[in-house]
């Protein structure tokens, strides 16, 4: 194994009494030093940590030189194995090494690649996320944009863009999340250097959303308003009910349910996201909606996804659809509850996030119970003041 150190090299003493430093490089028994250009006396040389002491006037910018010509030959001696175990001392220390260039994929190559392995392991959502961001960064730049292209300046320019195309900021933040994700793969992967990382000093900016819970007047609203049985509109609302009355359930969660996740008076799933273990107790308002909703002898709970086998990506398409059309009509009856904010299915999960609050329950629990596995910052996302 090839081993990079810096020395200071006493072999033989400058006429002022100083040496010079260099970097020594080892492998197949053979060794070479690259000259750094710099001599110290050797009282500032710490042998044992390979750099120069704090007591040299120098020694931050001496040391960070070092550091950064250590790294740079380190890389080297990886590529240098990544292509094959037999090479020389002289390929690691040439100015003008001998590796062979691996093929580089563009960013959206690249980042394509990461939304098929996501696919491959039915991470369909995440797929989807990865595959809008990407799209969203070429459709403004160009499909040929490298990786390494991708650096401080670039996101600026990217975030830019976005802002006067009209994204929010909460919007620009979740690109910018799911670019992040891309790079470190990229670097995990070898097509990028550590040092190369642009976020290193780009800050993602997010600001605080509008809360997003329905009122107890409001809520009673809704109840009261008189729809047509059986319409749109009534179904759409009975939804919104039963996901508040099961402790905020995601859509794509109550969409998988099957007949035997109920058990007498409770319904048990793992939800999709998290493979997390839901065991919830029904309310009477719980049992009455599913009971009026569900399709006999289906294979699912709720008329969401049809009972014919689908792949991953069209069982995804065909609950968003679903869940797109549903949203239609809640809006529909915001709107007739004259309400300030759209109505959605996601109302409903941070109004039951809020209604628990209100109830003395601690962030923690709702954080558990709403499936937050990333701290409690998301979870206030949900909550109101």
């Amino acid at each position: 194994m090839a081993s990079i150190r810096a020395v200071l090299d006493t072999r033989r003493m400058k006429s002022n009494g100083t040496y010079p430093l260099k970097i020594r490089a080892c492998h197949n028994f053979s060794s070479k030093y690259i000259n750094l250009s710099i001599s110290i006396y050797q009282r500032y040389w710490n042998k044992k940590k390979q750099q120069v002491k704090d007591s040299h006037p120098n020694s931050i910018k001496i040391n960070k030189l070092i550091l950064r010509k250590k790294m740079s030959l380190e890389e080297r001696v990886l590529d240098l194995y990544l292509q094959s175990n037999s090479f020389s001392i002289d390929d690691i220390t040439e100015n003008n090494s001998k590796i062979k260039k691996s093929y580089i994929p563009s960013f959206k190559e690249f980042g394509y690649e990461l939304v098929n392995g996501h696919l491959n392991n039915e991470k369909v959502g995440t797929a989807r996320s990865y595959k809008n961001a990407i799209d969203q960064l070429c459709n403004r730049f160009n499909d040929k944009v490298k990786l390494h292209q991708i650096n401080y300046k670039f996101l600026l320019k990217y975030e830019q863009l976005l802002s006067k195309d009209g994204v929010s900021v909460n919007g620009i933040a979740n690109y910018m999340r799911h670019l992040k994700a891309i790079i470190n793969a990229a670097i995990k992967s070898g097509y990028l250097k550590r040092e190369d990382y642009p976020f290193h000093h780009y800050k993602i900016r997010t600001e605080k959303t509008r809360k997003r819970a329905l009122s107890k007047d409001d809520f009673q609203k809704l109840i009261a308003l008189k729809l047509p049985e059986g319409s749109n509109e009534s179904e759409a609302r009975d939804y919104f009910i039963l996901i508040f009355c099961l402790i905020g359930a995601n859509w794509i969660d109550i969409s998988y349910l099957k007949p035997e996740d109920l058990k007498e008076d409770r319904i048990t799933y793992k939800r999709r996201k998290t493979k997390k273990l839901y065991d919830i107790p029904l309310s009477p308002k719980a049992k009455e909606l599913i009971d009026k909703l569900r399709l006999p002898s289906s294979k699912y709970l709720l008329p969401i996804l049809p009972d014919s086998d689908l792949s991953p990506l069209d069982e995804r398409t065909w609950t968003d659809n679903k869940l797109r059309l549903c949203n239609k009509y809640l809006k529909t009856i915001g709107k007739e509850c004259k309400l300030q904010y759209p109505l959605t299915t996601y109302v409903a999960r941070h109004s039951w996030a809020t209604t628990a609050k209100h109830l003395g329950f601690s962030n923690e629990l709702i954080a558990e119970a709403l499936g937050h596995d990333y701290g409690l910052n998301v979870t206030n996302i949900y909550l109101d003041n």
